[in-house]
């Protein structure tokens, strides 16, 4: 076979390579694509798990209220926010407070959208998003540690934490501390279900 005609050969084998790969590709929008069913196990999971999700905003709102109660009110609910909002360190953490439904959003829809089926809303966003949720958990009982310490009460972290979870008057956050591992993993399945 000549140079010219293996030439030829090559090239004709890239075009049918290449308009092979355009017609998968235009069949096959993996941005727009369905996520599988959920397994009636998952689906019964996720709804069970659903009120704790929909209180994710309640439960950051809560989070200066809760610093207050274990200062048994020495530190008002606005000085305990005044304090997380003045620590560099808690930034996500006092930017959640301030925006609870921004910092929770792309999480919230895209869990309902998975257990009502519907498409998901840029699902290559949720990672990111349950990253920052989870840097905001973990800085919660910091943020409390700290309020009390201002009050002359300082805790453990230990202490912190029970105190968060035993708290009546801020529910949510109760919640959200002491139901962390449960909520992390409805997102993991969330994730699994629109990758």
């Amino acid at each position: 076979m000549t140079t010219t005609a293996s030439a030829k050969v090559i090239g004709l084998a890239l075009v049918v390579t290449v308009a092979a790969a355009v017609a998968v590709g235009l069949g096959h929008d993996s941005s727009a694509a369905a996520a599988p069913p959920l397994s009636a196990a998952d689906h019964a999971a996720l709804t069970a798990n659903a009120p704790l999700v929909e209180s994710m905003p309640r439960a950051l709102a809560e989070v200066p209220q809760a610093a207050s109660d274990v200062t048994k009110g020495r530190v008002s609910v606005d000085r305990a926010r005044q304090i997380i909002a003045g620590t560099p360190g808690l930034r996500p953490l006092a930017d959640a407070i301030s925006a609870p439904q921004a910092a929770t959003g792309q999480l919230t829809a895209t869990f309902r959208a998975v257990v009502t089926g519907a498409e998901a809303v840029n699902p290559a966003t949720l990672p990111a998003a349950l990253t920052r949720l989870q840097t905001v958990q973990a800085q919660i009982a910091p943020a409390v540690r700290l309020v009390a310490a201002r009050s002359g009460h300082p805790l453990s972290a230990a202490a912190a934490l029970s105190a968060i979870e035993a708290d009546r008057s801020a529910p949510a956050v109760a919640a959200l501390v002491g139901r962390w591992p449960q909520i992390y993993g409805t997102f993991v399945l969330i994730e699994q279900a629109v990758a």
